[in-house]
């Protein structure tokens, strides 16, 4: 979830795990599907059709600080994550729209 150009994902399918990355910038899209050779989604979370409990790590970026519902999107992650999944998140702002959320999360 705004997985970015894609370098994170290119990490992770070095160390043998499978990815998925989700990307509302078409630029970012663009390259880390053409250039990285990554599987890639444009759009958000929830508009994606993902299975439940199909994922074991969902990990997001700097993305829940621009959200205008980051709760909506924490409930996606919930769906997808595996029982005993690990959720990650990165926040820039301290005081951004996500950050109340996020923290019970």
């Amino acid at each position: 979830m705004g997985c970015g150009y894609g370098f994170f994902l290119e990490e992770l399918q070095k160390q043998g795990y499978d990815t998925k990355g989700v990307k509302t910038s078409i630029p970012a899209c663009g390259y880390a599907s053409r250039q990285l050779d990554l599987d890639v989604c444009r759009g958000r979370l929830e508009e994606l059709d993902l299975s439940n409990e199909s994922f074991e790590i969902v990990v997001s970026f700097d993305t829940l600080d621009y959200l205008v519902d980051p709760a909506s999107e924490l409930a996606q992650i919930k769906k997808v994550l595996r029982r005993g999944g690990v959720p990650g998140s990165t926040c820039i702002e301290q005081d951004s729209l996500g950050s109340p959320v996020a923290k019970d999360f």
